[in-house]
């Protein structure tokens, strides 16, 4: 079986074995190692010659720079790996967000090519120490300055426009009769509250009803009575009158 002659993969050129890199194993000493994490749509080399201020030490993550593509504009932000439970519990919320750009990338071992392996790639003899993520800067506007804005505005009647007239009359819109309640309302959810005294009123109505009732009953009965006193009365006249 004939060797076949290696082919790089597609969007790679082959390199010679004397070319040397600024990532080699033997060169990297104390160096810092560095991880940037940058989303698809940007080329790595946009941020050639940007400015970066570490004047934080990496002790708190911030944005470090920024740099614009058209008319958006990137931050390059210094994530700290640390404890995230920790920040989210003291209420540090902004500091822990920018911090979770860190925690995936610190698990990442970097590869560089060695000379003495002939140039073959081993792992670095440090683990890196620093990470970086660019993210698309957001401004936030002040609600503030909104809310001036809107109270400040003129109010303008919308206008009607020509030709139209009311015609959709749902049943019952005009009719101002109370709404019912529901089925499945609760009556302690109702805001109307029942007095006592409308239904103490409406008891005594009843009362009256009822006493006005047993009157006319008793003036029925009495109505009726007082025929036949009379009667007994003239039986008495009669018989008087016989005796004379």
């Amino acid at each position: 079986m004939e060797p076949t002659e290696y082919a790089p993969p597609e969007g790679f050129s082959p390199i010679s074995q004397e070319d040397t890199s600024i990532f080699d194993a033997q060169s990297i000493g104390n160096y810092d190692l560095c991880i940037m994490r940058l989303p698809k749509t940007i080329n790595y080399k946009k941020l050639d010659g940007m400015t970066i201020d570490l004047s934080s030490n990496g002790s708190k993550s911030n944005a470090v720079g920024e740099f614009k593509i058209g008319d958006t504009v990137y931050e390059l932000i210094q994530s700290i790996p640390t404890n995230l439970s920790d920040k989210q519990k003291d209420g540090n919320e902004e500091e822990a967000r920018l911090d979770s750009g860190a925690q995936e990338l610190q698990d990442i071992s970097v590869l560089v090519p060695d000379e003495q392996e002939d140039g073959n790639l081993v792992f670095s003899p440090h683990q890196p120490n620093r990470f970086f993520t660019v993210k698309r800067k957001v401004t936030v506007i002040d609600p503030t300055d909104i809310a001036k804005q809107i109270l400040s505005a003129p109010y303008v009647p919308r206008e009607q426009p020509e030709n139209m007239k009311f015609r959709f009359k749902p049943n019952g819109f005009d009719t101002g009769e109370p709404l019912l309640p529901r089925d499945g309302d609760d009556d302690d959810d109702d805001d109307t509250v029942k007095s006592p005294k409308a239904k103490k009123a409406k008891t005594s109505k009843i009362a009256e009803d009822s006493m006005s009732d047993k009157k006319t009953a008793e003036g029925a009965s009495s109505a009726t009575v007082t025929p036949k006193k009379s009667k007994k009365s003239k039986k008495s006249k009669s018989s008087k009158s016989k005796k004379e």
